[in-house]
């Protein structure tokens, strides 16, 4: 299974890398970076604060098309007070990359409009595990998704944006789901 949905999601980008880039879009390959409050929902909720997300993020664009491509490099972190222990705390931690497709307006609308929404979904890997006391111990490796949306717009010469997505980590034991509400800046 995990094999399968990263296989297509490689199919689906190696498809579309021989369209040619046209003069239409200003900036084909832009860069950006997000952070805000993550929140755990599912089974991580069970033993975990909310925490913080930050994401770095390449966007690929395409002329003239609805659909842009955006890869994402993302940490996230809980605080684990059910199992803190003499005077250690303990962290929840999520390391991954994401591969996106990211569905907006062309770039012909997005140059008339002041506030645009987009919708996304990717899938991934990410690296769970627990850090406390200055060691890492139990991470593993899993095949990740996340789906969600935003609204982006123009500030002082660069795109703003204002995202929410839901992220599923399938690890062993469960499932582990957090909502990252965050803000970020591409230029």
């Amino acid at each position: 299974m995990r094999y399968r949905v990263m296989l297509a999601a490689l199919v689906m980008g190696a498809a579309w890398l021989p369209a040619p880039i046209g003069a239409q879009a200003r900036k084909p390959i832009t860069f950006g970076m997000s952070g805000g409050a993550s929140i755990p929902i599912g089974l991580l909720r069970d033993d975990a604060e909310p925490g913080y997300a930050v994401s770095a993020h390449l966007n690929v664009l395409r002329p003239t098309s609805r659909v842009r491509f955006r890869g994402d490099a993302t940490y996230a972190r809980w605080k684990l007070p059910a199992l803190v222990g003499a005077n250690r705390e303990i962290w929840r931690t999520n390391l991954g990359v994401l591969w996106n497709a990211v569905l907006s307006h062309t770039p012909e609308t997005i140059a008339r409009r002041s506030a645009r929404p987009y919708l996304l979904g990717g899938v991934g890997m990410f690296k769970s595990g627990f850090v406390g006391g200055g060691s890492a111990d139990g991470s593993s490796l899993d095949l990740s998704m996340q789906a969600g949306g935003g609204i982006e717009f123009g500030v002082s010469g660069v795109n703003a944006f204002v995202e929410g997505k839901v992220v599923n980590v399938f690890a062993a034991g469960g499932s582990l789901r957090h909502v990252p509400i965050t803000l970020g800046v591409r230029f």
